[in-house]
């Protein structure tokens, strides 16, 4: 159960600060860009689902390959890289489920672009936070007292 729900908050993380990021970058769009905003909306919300899959996936990934190491003892490249394949696994099974088909040459370098930087850029930035947090225990302080009172 404690697995799940690790890979879930992963995942909620993911969708969170892309869907953040989207946001930030969609806003000017809509103001000055002539995007209507519901389309603004919408690509955020496409966004915000697909980093969600991603980030389960790779809080899967994590849980197999990382098994037992510290988030000090991961490196970033690391990280990073199992993040992007992990986008890029995604942009397969978007490709092998009708969208190569579909796709432009430029839709699909785009779309590529897009999960495999989401993905590492996601992983990256994850595992900064998990450091950040890491630091606030100490080694010899009791656990147990954070988050009570």
């Amino acid at each position: 159960m404690r697995l799940l729900r690790s890979m879930l908050i992963t995942g909620l993380s993911f969708a969170i600060g892309v869907g953040l990021v989207a946001t930030i970058i969609g806003i000017p769009f809509w103001l000055f860009g002539g995007v209507s905003l519901p389309n603004v909306l919408g690509a955020v919300a496409r966004l915000s689902i697909v980093s969600c899959l991603i980030g389960v996936a790779f809080s899967a990934l994590v849980a197999i390959t990382a098994r037992g190491r510290s988030f000090d003892k991961l490196s970033l490249p690391y990280f990073t890289a199992m993040g992007t394949g992990v986008g890029f696994l995604y942009f397969l099974f978007m490709g092998f489920s009708g969208a190569f088909g579909v796709w432009s040459t430029s839709a699909a370098i785009t779309n590529f672009l897009l999960v495999t930087v989401t993905g590492g850029a996601s992983a990256a930035a994850l595992l900064l936070i998990a450091r950040k947090g890491r630091k606030e225990i100490g080694p010899g302080e009791d656990q147990g007292k954070i988050g009570k009172g």
